[in-house]
């Protein structure tokens, strides 16, 4: 990631304010909302209940709100009532608008590359041709802001397509790539249930999104016309959640977004995919067959696609509570989560309560207590917009932060934080980046002592997929918190009445217990 030169102090702020239909509903809900500062009780972490934390979770996974699209007003209005929640907690604003006032919006302009449904790809035999259908049959990923692309050319399987010969695996040696299409499977190899390659190379190609980018490189820079991704068994089984979410491509303007796709890629279903390695050496589908790299010059690929090309106003919601100890109010930790949905589709609502109401709504109770007794160092809050975009609005923040990047001594990131029926054991804890042993031993002292959640240091798999990606390229050490899969993520049974209130309670006053215990190591010197 490159990051610009100049005044990091500016935040553009030209977010449109919802209209007047979102206006009655945010007001009238506002008021339903019983978390007003009446609050009678002591103690700061005691103040993060269970009913604000209900009311708040309402609000935002309701089908008002209409999946809470970047662009739309749904998220326009919870963008506005999240700031105004900052703000009656008594956290401040620290972004500037372009007349130099403050506010608790960071306007984040995305270009969107909408995906055509007329796109085409087909597969030529000697024996047939078949056409697929684009969401159905396939989907793709494109580098740069085309309307159309157009490829055709034989392909080549290349296994995993990893190229590493100084580690003992190379699925190019002996293979011609130039011009064709390469195939190869997701993942990273492995022998009796244990990784083939070093544990960090292992990780980075089995990561959904550093493992495209690095595999796309590879063939890329081999000469390749494009690359077919051959899924495993889980992706197989997520493509209807997938090929939602792979609906658009987004970046920022004038920014490469991370993880850019070198070259063309294209997954195919399962079914015409088997069809395809049906005879041949080996099959990835079944994982049958004599594992080897082999051309496949009998088949001809086609990809005829077709996107619009257009552009969204969103917001970030930034607030800060300033520090007490002025050795180290200068010094900030960032706790964030992300805001925005999938939206809505023929009429169906994906209300998005675990992925991520959950974290946004831990983050304004955190938020709240974090205020009523400051740390000594500062502590910024951000609800993120575009996530669901590969990291839009947090990719911006990082870009263009209202302080020096270099005062940021952590982040903490929330996502999918209110249901212990995940694939994680609980809570999953992931840290990264300088000093991440040290944050790991922080965060097991502080959750023994106080909330006592079970937390899971193993369950690594969204760590390069959601919002502290942002942060650890950059260079900033991270947390990250998430429950884990589960049947309802991206689908539109994740509601409100599915989440788990109290292990919500629990993993906010995780993240409040964890904030203010920053403060007191040397760690933020």
């Amino acid at each position: 990631m490159k990051y610009p030169n100049g005044d990091s102090n500016i935040c553009d702020t030209r977010f449109k304010r919802p209209g007047i239909w979102g206006v009655i509903i945010l007001a009238v809900l506002i008021t339903a909302c019983g978390v007003g500062p009446e609050n009678a009780q002591t103690s700061a972490a005691d103040s993060i209940s269970i009913p604000e934390l209900r009311d708040h979770m309402y609000f935002l996974a309701s089908d008002a709100l209409e999946g809470r699209m970047p662009g739309e007003t749904g998220y326009d209005v919870a963008a506005e009532y999240c700031a105004s929640q900052f703000r009656q907690a008594g956290l401040v604003p620290i972004c500037l608008d372009e007349d130099g006032n403050k506010t608790y919006l960071q306007q984040v302009d995305i270009i969107e590359k909408l995906k055509r449904e007329d796109s085409e790809l087909r597969i030529e035999t000697k024996e047939n041709l078949q056409s697929l259908r684009y969401g159905d049959d396939f989907f793709f990923e494109s580098p740069g802001v085309q309307e159309k692309i157009e490829l055709s050319g034989t392909m080549v399987f290349v296994g995993y397509g990893i190229h590493e010969p100084d580690h003992g695996w190379d699925d190019y040696e002996g293979i011609d790539v130039k011009g064709k299409w390469v195939v190869y499977m997701f993942g990273d190899p492995v022998d009796n249930g244990e990784s083939v390659l070093p544990e960090e190379l292992a990780k980075s190609y089995s990561s959904g999104t550093e493992g495209y980018q690095k595999k796309g490189r590879t063939a890329f820079e081999a000469g390749a016309l494009g690359v077919v991704v051959v899924y495993n068994q889980w992706r197989f089984q997520m493509w209807d959640v997938l090929k939602h979410a792979r609906r658009a491509q987004y970046s920022l303007p004038n920014h490469d977004p991370l993880f850019q796709r070198p070259c063309v890629e294209v997954m195919i279903n399962k079914k015409p995919l088997s069809r395809l390695f049906q005879g041949r050496p080996y099959n990835p589908v079944t994982q049958k067959g004599d594992y080897s790299s082999f051309a496949m010059d009998d088949v001809v690929l086609s990809l005829d696609a077709r996107c619009t090309i257009g552009e969204i106003q969103s917001a970030n919601v930034v607030a800060m509570v300033e520090g007490t100890d002025p050795k180290i109010r200068d010094k900030y930790v960032t706790v964030g989560a992300h805001l925005d949905h999938v939206g809505h589709e023929n009429g169906v609502v994906f209300n998005g309560a675990d992925d991520d109401a959950s974290g946004c709504v831990a983050i304004l109770e955190a938020a709240e207590a974090v205020a009523m007794d400051p740390p000594g160092h500062s502590v910024i809050f951000i609800l993120y917009t575009g996530e669901e975009m590969l990291f839009m609005g947090s990719q911006h923040f990082v870009l263009n932060p209202p302080v020096p990047l270099e005062s940021i001594r952590a982040n903490i990131n929330l996502d999918m934080v209110g249901r212990p029926d995940g694939a994680a054991r609980e809570l999953a804890a992931n840290v990264g980046g300088e000093k991440a042993s040290a944050l790991r031993e922080i965060i097991s002292d502080v959750n023994k002592r106080n909330t006592r959640l079970r937390l899971d240091y193993a369950y690594d798999q969204y760590f390069m997929m959601s919002d502290q990606v942002s942060f650890y390229l950059a260079g900033v050490p991270v947390v990250f918190f998430i429950n884990g899969d589960h049947a309802d993520i991206h689908k539109p049974t994740d509601d409100a009445d599915k989440i788990d209130y109290d292990f919500l309670k629990k993993t906010s006053q995780l993240t409040y217990f964890l904030i203010m215990e920053l403060g007191s190591f040397v760690y933020l010197n």
